[in-house]
């Protein structure tokens, strides 16, 4: 089977961006032809198994998907544009709210309303005004209808974007997260929060409540502009726990999973609905306990005990499930112990790969598969 994988960031060691690597890898394992088309223009240091074809003009884009029997793709303007002109119904995935909101986040000051029934952009969208917006949901839209198959990550997101043709598959975890196995309690205290810097991840709600829960203190991963990592440390101290946080900027896989084992829990506390959450579910494969928000997709990884969801976003509610998750050890082992096996069935990259592998096959090869 040939199969074209567009990506917008290729390769990326985080979020759902790797899902691309994670199937190229496994379809040639399983002897499929793969050719990867991306707008990012660095190349890794080593040599690849498959063709990567970077920052293609459109008409290098259409060919790829001409010559493809599987295109499979995220819902992005000029990808969908370019499958289409090449006669390809694509397979897309659904990592981000595009196919309801012209943003990607369904996040708003006053509050998001699009949903399936009633797209984007809504009465709240801080796009609302804008022309090219429409016209990208427009398209999009139409994308979708001519979708051989729409995939979401999550439950949530599939009841939220409610794309027709729809299967949900979750995103794969790195192989490598699985080796740290039996992890000890950790660090007494420690917190860990990996994640950009961008307001909606949270990170301010978790230094106010880390400030109501004395004897934590909190390690943070992550990167972004200057000026909202100076902001998070403003608020470290206005909150009074500068000397309980620290910033240790960027890092690599590895790294963080040491930081995972030297966690109490690692806290994932979105503001914003989370399609997925690969934080929480990278953290779960590892077997760290996970605390979070009750947003987007994270209640549904974290249900049936494999994780502690706070009630609400007030800091209050979420310093209160940290305390309860750091203060009750036998809880938080068996957390820990169901959510290693729920990334175990889910996550893997061999159970995540044959899903994908098994839509192909199901939805046909059809060289000429769109009447143009």
């Amino acid at each position: 089977m040939k199969v074209a994988l567009y990506s917008g960031f290729f390769p990326s060691a985080f979020g759902g961006a790797r899902r691309a690597q994670v199937l190229a890898e496994f379809l040639i394992r399983e002897g499929h032809e793969v050719t990867v088309v991306t707008g990012s223009a660095l190349g890794p240091h080593k040599e690849l198994p498959y063709p990567v074809i970077r920052r293609p003009r459109f008409s290098r884009m259409v060919e790829a998907a001409r010559k493809a029997e599987v295109v499979h793709t995220t819902l992005a303007t000029r990808e969908i544009s370019a499958v289409v002109a090449g006669g390809r119904r694509p397979i897309i995935t659904h990592d981000l709210h595009t196919a309801i909101c012209p943003t990607g986040s369904a996040l708003s000051e006053e509050g998001c309303t699009a949903s399936a029934g009633c797209p984007g952009p809504c009465s709240s969208c801080p796009r609302r005004r804008d022309a090219r917006a429409r016209f990208d949901m427009a398209l999009w839209r139409t994308g979708i209808k001519l979708a051989k198959a729409n995939v979401c990550v999550s439950r949530y997101a599939a009841e939220r974007l409610g794309p027709p043709r729809c299967t949900m598959i979750y995103n794969p975890v790195d192989p490598s997260v699985y080796l740290a196995r039996d992890l000890g309690p950790g660090e007494d205290g420690l917190v860990v929060f990996v994640g950009r810097y961008d307001p909606f991840k949270g990170l301010g709600l978790l230094i106010q409540a880390l400030s109501l829960v004395p004897g934590t203190r909190l390690e943070v991963v992550g990167g972004g502009p200057q000026n909202l990592r100076e902001r998070w440390e403003e608020e470290a101290r206005r909150c009074g726990v500068a000397k309980r946080v620290q910033f240790l900027g960027q890092k690599g896989l590895a790294q963080i999973l040491d930081l995972y084992a030297r966690a109490a829990v690692v806290c994932v506390p979105s503001i914003y609905e989370e399609t997925f959450g690969y934080v929480a579910a990278e953290a779960m494969a590892a077997g760290r306990a996970v605390v979070a928000t009750p947003k987007g997709a994270l209640p549904e990884l974290l249900d049936e005990g494999r994780g502690f969801v706070s009630k609400s976003l007030d800091p209050i509610d979420l310093a209160t499930v940290l305390r309860s998750a750091m203060e009750n050890p036998t809880m938080k082992k068996e957390a820990e112990q169901r959510s290693r096996c729920f990334a175990e069935s889910q996550f893997a990259v061999a159970t995540v790969g044959q899903r994908y592998l098994d839509l192909y096959q199901q939805t046909g090869v059809n060289p000429s598969d769109l009447a143009l």
